[in-house]
């Protein structure tokens, strides 16, 4: 079976699209769920996870609540972005959605954050996954490069990994003046020792950042505290927002990748704060 087949879902865009619908609808902006759940809402979430097959076989009303918690925060997010600059209710925004669930683009951009919300491997991925909808639902785009990758990465990323990611765009933003790209590095220290290698800081596992203004020794440029920078970086690549990096190093290739500085503000605004 190829990827594209096995990617499709069991029903068409639009019928998943009227069931985030009136799954949200029910909940209107809940971010929790109760254990005295609706029936009726849970019987929506229910629908929204069997769309799914790979949780069919170990679905339970346990799973279901789960998820269905993940489906009100999705939705409470896409409601709170479309509704960030302009002034329109749940019931509105759920009203456009309805209307417009024939159009392919929108179908599409709720079909893949919702499959990316039922992957992902921790809650919090639910939140960004509904701004990255609601941006492009509201404009009817058609899913991009930026889209898809995005929506890849959050289905990838641990909690950790997720609030480490948030941590790294927005040092990016306050340590860079670059209006193009900046180099990303993820080295260990201890891996990197040679008999050429510069004076390496002392902590393994941090992040340099390189721009026309930052050098190696430069306290501002560097970021610890990483669970596990390098992976991030990789994803980053992987997905297609960032590109390998280029610059030479003394003894040792450390995780190094370029990204455009437009990328990192998209993903900021996607994001969010760290916390």
């Amino acid at each position: 079976m190829t990827e594209d087949k096995k990617n499709q879902p069991i029903v068409s865009g639009k019928e998943i699209t009227a069931t985030v619908v009136a799954a949200g609808a029910a909940a209107g902006q809940a971010l929790t769920i109760s254990p005295a759940a609706d029936p009726t809402a849970l019987a929506a979430a229910a629908v929204l996870v069997a769309l799914f097959p790979p949780v069919i076989a170990a679905i339970s009303e346990v799973a279901i609540r789960r998820m269905r918690a993940r489906a009100d925060r999705f939705y409470a997010s896409v409601v709170a972005s479309w509704a960030r600059d302009s002034e329109v209710t749940a019931a509105e925004i759920a009203g456009i959605l309805e209307a417009r669930k024939e159009d392919p683009n929108v179908a599409d951009a709720i079909w893949r954050a919702v499959r990316a919300l039922m992957d992902a491997p921790n809650d919090d991925a639910a939140v960004p996954l509904g701004v990255l909808a609601a941006e492009y639902a509201r404009d009817k785009r058609a899913a991009d490069s930026f889209f898809r990758g995005t929506v890849r990465l959050l289905a990838e990323l641990s909690a950790q990994e997720l609030r480490d990611l948030r941590r790294v765009v927005r040092w990016i933003i306050g340590t860079s003046d670059s209006a193009n790209e900046v180099t990303l590095v993820a080295f260990d220290r201890d891996a990197s020792a040679g008999p050429n290698a510069p004076d390496w800081p002392s902590v393994p596992w941090r992040v340099l950042l390189f721009d026309k203004k930052t050098s190696l020794r430069d306290p501002d440029a560097i970021l610890e505290g990483l669970q596990d920078p390098a992976r991030i970086l990789s994803l980053l690549k992987n997905e297609y927002l960032a590109f390998p990096g280029t610059r030479s190093w003394y003894g040792a290739s450390p995780m190094q990748v370029g990204i455009r500085t437009d990328i990192v503000r998209r993903l900021a605004n996607i994001l969010g704060d760290p916390e």
